[in-house]
């Protein structure tokens, strides 16, 4: 790991900063994009391909994942407040192209294969397919604080796991994408519902806007992976948005602002330091100068 918190790229990191680059020197023009989503898709099937059983497994979990949250929602249904069935498969969907468009990161950091996703996977994911029932839990309180507790306890779940086995680079990135998923969902379920003040609401919109756009500004505009320091800042706003969250459900809306805008300080201080970073880094020379997301 770098002083600016970055591994050694591996070999799907460089193949996916190449085609970033070339994504990014043609300007992002149409025929651009056609010759990206191609190359990715041809890479995920020869992932498929070369880690069939691994292929195999994601299958049965999105299978196992789809009706795991149609029994959700049938349970909750019957209260009354539940995703719409479009909503719902629709995100499912998402969610397994996504699995299956990434096996390629089911790695060790230095680009070790891993033969079968893991348990801190499995938490990740469910982590994931709860995003829709954050979102409209509201105004039910007892269900959004059980789907509060559910996502802090497998965020730490799935920290502790990987950690006992080695990060993973699937681990690694979509751990940071759920939780992003699932804080967006429970933010607009709840000022729907009318527990968050608009400053409060706004502040931790600003907060997702900063993450999502630095991602995305190293990614996409310098085909490198954002640096991992700012993420491990950013990571701390997670106990006061959580408690920021559940008070808010609970009616004590001041207390809940204060912890809420103390959140989206630290994620948006995360991220701007990684702007920072990024700013400071010399640009890559060649397409295999840094890391990126894999699509693959």
């Amino acid at each position: 790991m770098s002083a600016r918190g970055r591994s050694a790229p591996t070999e799907g990191e460089q193949w996916a900063s190449a085609q970033l680059a070339a994504l990014r020197s043609s300007r992002y023009d149409a025929a651009a994009w056609e010759s990206f989503l191609g190359e990715s898709f041809r890479r995920a099937a020869e992932i498929r391909r070369q880690r069939s059983a691994l292929s195999a497994q994601a299958v049965r979990w999105t299978l196992g994942g789809g009706l795991a949250t149609a029994a959700l929602r049938q349970t909750i249904v019957r209260g009354g407040r539940a995703p719409s069935i479009r909503g719902l498969a629709s995100w499912w969907m998402t969610q397994a192209l996504m699995l299956d468009w990434h096996l390629g990161m089911v790695q060790e950091l230095d680009g070790a294969p891993r033969e079968k996703l893991s348990v801190a996977d499995a938490l990740t994911l469910s982590r994931v397919a709860v995003v829709p029932f954050a979102a409209c839990a509201p105004p039910d309180a007892v269900l959004f604080l059980a789907l509060l507790g559910f996502a802090g306890a497998t965020d730490l779940l799935d920290g502790r796991f990987a950690r006992r086995r080695g990060p993973t680079r699937f681990g690694r990135d979509f751990d940071t994408l759920a939780d992003l998923a699932f804080r967006a969902a429970a933010v607009r379920g709840a000022r729907r519902a009318g527990w968050l003040a608009r400053g409060p609401a706004w502040a931790l919109a600003g907060r997702q806007a900063l993450l999502v756009s630095g991602a995305a500004w190293s990614w996409f505009g310098h085909a490198e992976r954002p640096p991992m320091d700012p993420a491990r800042l950013a990571r701390w706003d997670a106990p006061p948005l959580i408690a920021g969250l559940a008070l808010a459900a609970l009616g004590h809306r001041r207390a809940a602002g204060a912890l809420l805008a103390t959140a989206a300080m630290i994620g948006g201080a995360g991220s701007l330091r990684g702007m920072a970073l990024r700013g400071d880094a010399a640009p890559p020379h060649d397409d295999h100068t840094a890391a990126a997301t894999e699509e693959g």
